[in-house]
């Protein structure tokens, strides 16, 4: 609360209202990421699905035949990874009473593993996966990795119920809008269509 007391002057009620504007906007970024969550989850699963396909692996990419994701490696290895989220994500499905289906293991893998997927250190998935950025004007992964990686700590910072209101709220929603648009443009589309942050921004209370 110390941040909210040093802005407001040390004025404990609008201190208060500004909290409660952080948790306001907050809420409309949240939701709005989550759109950008299912639809990048879903359109790298698919590209991986192809990739699958095209290398004629016998087995859905979950089960990882080929350890690329880290299966079959040591106990402890930093490589193991994204291969552990798919084993959470698993144990997540089968705790809830269902059927450990690749569909539902992949609906339970942490944002995490996606945004890894596209990092330098997983480079082998490349160019298999720049399909999944169909509109993006590079799809590089160099160019793509930093803008998801700047969505995830933003994300995070949410997530963790940090301040927000001290960023720059309009650049934010120009990256998620940018984000989607190179995953979808209807996504894009309706992003903006249902976003209200400019009259949350209006009704800021300092």
């Amino acid at each position: 609360m110390q941040g909210y007391l040093q802005r407001c002057g040390g004025d404990r009620t609008k201190a208060i209202q500004l909290y409660d504007w952080n948790v306001l906007v907050s809420q409309e970024f949240w939701g709005l990421i989550a759109y950008i969550e299912v639809a990048f989850r879903n359109s790298l699963a698919n590209r991986l699905i192809d990739r699958s396909i095209q290398k004629g692996y016998q087995s859905h990419w979950v089960f990882d035949e080929k350890g690329e994701l880290g299966r079959g490696l040591a106990p402890g290895s930093k490589n193991r990874g994204p291969y552990l989220k798919i084993v959470d994500a698993e144990r997540q499905v089968k705790s809830n009473n269902k059927a450990a289906i690749p569909d539902q293991i992949v609906s339970e893998i942490a944002f995490g593993f996606w945004i890894q997927l596209v990092s330098q250190k997983q480079i082998k998935f490349w160019p298999d996966l720049a399909g999944a950025f169909p509109n993006a004007e590079s799809r590089s992964q160099i160019q793509i990795q930093p803008m998801l990686a700047k969505l995830r700590d933003f994300r995070n910072r949410i997530g963790h119920h940090h301040r927000i209101w001290n960023l720059d709220l309009e650049t934010q929603m120009a990256e998620i809008l940018r984000i989607a648009k190179c995953i979808d443009l209807d996504l894009e589309h309706h992003l903006e269509s249902i976003n209200q942050l400019n009259s949350i921004l209006l009704a800021r209370p300092i």
